[in-house]
């Protein structure tokens, strides 16, 4: 390791140190005893012998030198020389630990202070396992040690004591490192580091920080600083451009989820920047938001725009899709290629890709890419739906102009096809698939268990078919969003709006919840029927009472 004095053992040290000989205890109760720090040279020194201080002189010069391969051999070489449950020996192993852990030998670090007797624990032994903690390989080679339970518990125990000792350096340089530990975690460690740490102090610092918390819940002045910040929320919206159509039905979302968390998010901001439905105009959106302070940043509404927009952040600030999301971002929506997957799926539970598959896409480039994956897992599978059926056989490939409204004369060429009941699988938005069924009905053809298995991409779920279609009945759909039973957000939406919340209602809704609250999106691919009545029926529909809906 290089000899930097700036380094966080060569820094924590001469902290600790004086931490140690300041003599500020904690509060009653605390459990810690940083006034008997054992770092302290005179009385580790008195617990020594002349030729046992000759090796310690020796690996503490070499651990003020930076050497922490000479500093951790000459610690380990004292540790032998002491007697069986000599005092000394845990003072040395707490040293030993240092030099290791700072050396980047975690794993042995923290096996050094296995056993360290209790009232020895202080700043300095607290410091090596922290450190320690974020080089350990105790979750596994792939494991992100910085942001481990442990490594999160460790350094917000250390944090905690070096402020019960007024230690500002020492807190300071811990509160950096703690602040680093949560952002590099996932949801599972974060939870499972309030069971792991130390202190009770400390523990209080990690339920502030896992929640939407407030400052007057903090019980020790510097517990202010676990209070995650309220973000400053940036809306990238289509105003102008091809996409422009769905801007009111997002503003209507974001009018009402912020009338349901301003109660609790007082603080919170929404920023808003046209983006003028163009990859260019989406990225020059997102530079004025992030010029205005903007933290987190929602849209734009295409993968093209969000793969833009990523490109120019450098990781400025966290975006969220509102639709599937793209490397570098949060997307709120399955992709197109697991959608397809999902489809071909509930095709194989129903028994008719083994009649074959007849595909029907709008001429272009979303028609397309489905299509393809189609193919994809009729050759290789799916990693999503292993169980899925291969090597089906697609009797029928039929493509039309996307303003296509009469499909007569489009179905006509697949009489003979579709007589075999094969899965239909229509790569399109649900309003053709209502015309496809409508269509189809005309031709004398059923649709449902007993007669065709229509599966639809349904692509602009409104609030009139959530509200029911009958010439939708029997068809299975997979769209980017589905309603739960019940949630706060639809049953006020509907209120204010006089309509259900539709797919891009609920997108928006949950890329808001994200944003303020952490909350992911509902996992796996949404598939839903329309049952005979052309009612849409969610098996997986979940019933929340309260905003998490």
């Amino acid at each position: 390791m290089p000899r930097n004095r700036s380094s966080l053992f060569a820094l924590l040290l001469p902290l600790a140190l004086a931490g140690a000989a300041s003599g500020c205890k904690r509060g009653a109760g605390a459990g810690q005893n940083p006034d008997g720090d054992p770092l302290a040279r005179d009385e580790l020194r008195a617990a020594t012998t002349p030729a046992q201080r000759e090796r310690l002189d020796a690996a503490e010069a070499a651990y003020e030198e930076g050497d922490d391969a000479a500093a951790s051999e000459g610690f380990a070489a004292l540790l032998a020389q002491l007697e069986p449950g000599a005092d000394a020996k845990d003072l040395v192993r707490i040293r030993l630990a240092m030099s290791l852990a700072r050396a980047g030998k975690g794993d042995e670090a923290l096996a050094a202070l296995e056993g360290i007797d209790p009232a020895l624990e202080g700043l300095a032994s607290a410091a090596a396992r922290a450190q320690a903690q974020g080089h350990s390989q105790g979750a596994g080679p792939a494991a992100s040690a910085l942001g481990s339970p442990e490594a999160i518990a460790a350094w917000h125990d250390l944090w905690a004591l070096a402020e019960g000792a007024a230690d500002a350096g020492t807190a300071a340089f811990a509160r950096e490192r703690a602040a680093r530990a949560w952002g590099s975690a996932d949801t599972e460690a974060r939870v499972a580091a309030v069971g792991k740490v130390r202190d009770a102090e400390a523990r209080r610092c990690l339920e502030l920080r896992s929640r939407e918390a407030r400052a007057s819940e903090a019980k020790a002045k510097w517990q202010r600083d676990c209070v995650p910040a309220a973000p400053v929320v940036g809306v990238m919206l289509p105003r102008s451009g091809r996409f422009a159509v769905l801007a009111d039905r997002h503003l209507s979302a974001l009018a009402v989820g912020m009338r349901l968390v301003t109660p609790d998010m007082g603080d919170s901001a929404l920023l808003f920047e046209d983006t003028g439905s163009t990859p260019q105009g989406a990225r020059d959106a997102a530079e004025r938001l992030i010029g205005r302070g903007a933290t987190v940043l929602i849209g734009p509404v295409s993968e093209a725009e969000g793969e833009a927009v990523v490109a120019g952040l450098g990781g400025r600030a966290e975006l969220i899709l509102p639709g599937p999301g793209v490397r570098g971002s949060r997307g709120m929506a399955p992709s197109l290629e697991a959608r397809v997957d999902a489809l071909l799926d509930r095709g194989h539970a129903r028994g008719c890709l083994s009649r074959g598959l007849l595909v029907m896409r709008a001429e272009g480039a979303y028609g397309e890419r489905a299509r393809r994956r189609a193919e994809e897992v009729r050759q290789q599978g799916s990693s999503n739906f292993p169980d899925v059926q291969t090597n089906f056989r697609v009797v029928r490939d039929l493509s039309y102009p996307g303003q296509a409204t009469s499909f007569a004369p489009i179905l006509k060429p697949a009489a003979a096809d579709l007589a075999k009941r094969p899965c239909v699988l229509v790569l399109d938005t649900l309003a053709r698939t209502e015309a496809i069924a409508r269509q189809m009905r005309r031709d004398g053809r059923e649709i449902g268990p007993t007669g065709l298995t229509v599966l639809s991409l349904a692509e602009g779920l409104d609030a009139g078919a959530l509200a029911g279609r009958k010439a939708l009945a029997g068809v299975e759909v997979a769209p980017v969003a589905l309603p739960d039973a019940r949630s706060a957000f639809q049953d006020a939406y509907r209120v204010a709006t006089g309509r259900a919340a539709d797919d891009q209602a609920l997108l928006v809704w949950r890329a808001l919840r994200l944003a303020l609250w952490g909350l992911p999106p509902p996992a796996g691919v949404p598939v839903a029927h329309f049952d005979a009545s052309g009612q849409l029926v969610n098996p997986g529909a979940a019933e929340t009472e309260g905003l998490d809906g």
